[in-house]
């Protein structure tokens, strides 16, 4: 039996969850459209109800097939009278890990196109990304790593002034340039940077 078709946008999150509870990958793809498209968190792309339910069904007999999907915070943005964008943090606990051990929770945002049939909302499309705390982007050295940029600056130490060896470098580098005086200064000193 098919899960039931939300009536409002904003409760398609609770149906997906329960239909991720039943643990059947048609009870997943039959909150979409049959011509859906649905994006997962490593950037695999299913286009249509089939391609939906195949790996979502061996997935939640497989490693996902003790979780927990608990959905968070909610945002609803209407497009007109028949389409709305949802957005929702879930939470996810419960994953087997390549080892057989229970993996720790992870959260995600799933961002799903919504429109309004006879029956109710259904997904045109959905995507979903994992929520990296802390980090800003990814970068591919090697294997796909999140980092933060915010981290590096934060802790590298601006000098006020150049050091000596900088200045160097720079007078090295610089066009020669009649040197500025200092303004203000009781003797007048020459601009490093001139």
């Amino acid at each position: 039996m098919a899960a039931p078709i939300p009536t409002e946008p904003q409760d398609f999150p609770a149906a997906f969850a329960r239909a991720w509870a039943s643990r059947e990958g048609a009870q997943i793809a039959a909150l979409f459209t049959e011509d859906a498209d649905f994006v997962n968190v490593t950037g695999l792309w299913w286009t249509g109800r089939d391609a939906i339910t195949k790996p979502h069904d061996y997935a939640l007999k497989s490693f996902f097939s003790d979780t927990e999907l608990r959905p968070g915070r909610i945002e609803t943005r209407r497009l007109g009278p028949d389409h709305a964008v949802v957005r929702c943090r879930f939470t996810l606990s419960g994953q087997r890990g390549p080892d057989g051990g229970t993996a720790g929770p992870r959260q995600t945002i799933l961002v799903f196109v919504l429109q309004r049939g006879a029956e109710g909302w259904r997904a045109v499309t959905a995507q979903n990304t994992d929520v990296v705390p802390g980090k800003e982007t990814h970068v591919n050295d090697g294997g796909l790593q999140a980092v933060d940029y915010r981290r590096r600056r934060a802790t590298r130490a601006v000098p006020r002034h150049p050091s000596p060896k900088r200045l160097s470098l720079l007078r090295e580098t610089l066009p020669a340039r009649k040197p500025r005086l200092i303004q203000g200064h009781p003797g007048k000193l020459p601009c490093p940077f001139s």
